[in-house]
C-alpha cells in the first residue's frame, strides 16, 4: 500500500508545532561565581527560570582565638521569599559530625537578586554556636558576605 505525504498544510502545521515547543521550552541555568571573602557562589534555576538551588562556601570568625569555622553549604528551594527576580529565606541546622566530640547549631540568612539576565548578586550571613561534648565551647559569625554569580 502506497500512502500520500500530508501536503504542504500538514507540513507547516507540524513545523509550527515544533517551534512552539521549542519556544516554550527554557533550560534550567547555572550561575557560578565568588564572595567578597574569596569564596565560592552558585545558583541554579529552573526551567521558569525561578531559582531553585543557592550554594556557598563561607568562613566564620569565632570568638575563640584562631577558631574558624569553615563551611559549603547548598540551601535547596522553594524559598520563603521567591520570583524569577528575587529570593531571600533563612535556615538553622546541625552539625554533629564534627571531630573530638564538638557540635554546631548553624543559622543562616541568604538572599539574591537576578541583576540581569546573565548575572544573580546577593548577601549572606551566618551565626554559629559551637559545643565540645554538650558544653558551649564558643560563638562564631561571618559578617555580611556579598556574593555575585555569572552564567556558565
Amino acid at each position: 500500500m502506497v500512502r500520500r505525504g500530508r501536503g504542504i498544510a500538514g507540513v507547516v502545521a507540524l513545523a509550527l508545532v515544533a517551534l512552539i515547543a521549542l519556544v516554550g521550552t527554557a533550560i534550567a541555568d547555572n550561575f557560578v561565581g565568588t564572595t567578597s571573602d574569596d569564596g565560592y557562589a552558585r545558583v541554579k534555576t529552573n526551567e521558569r527560570n525561578v531559582p531553585e538551588l543557592f550554594v556557598i562556601r563561607w568562613r566564620a570568625a569565632c570568638e575563640a582565638d584562631g577558631v574558624f569555622y569553615r563551611s559549603k553549604k547548598g540551601f535547596a528551594g522553594p524559598y520563603r521569599h521567591q520570583n524569577r527576580a528575587f529570593f531571600r529565606d533563612w535556615t538553622r541546622t546541625r552539625n554533629n559530625n564534627l571531630d573530638d566530640g564538638f557540635s554546631a547549631v548553624i543559622t543562616s540568612k541568604y538572599e539574591g537578586t537576578r541583576i540581569t539576565r546573565n548575572r544573580w548578586a546577593g548577601v549572606f550571613q551566618s551565626w554559629v554556636i559551637v559545643k565540645q561534648d554538650g558544653q558551649f565551647f564558643t560563638r562564631c559569625r561571618t559578617g555580611e558576605i556579598s556574593w555575585s554569580t555569572f552564567r556558565r
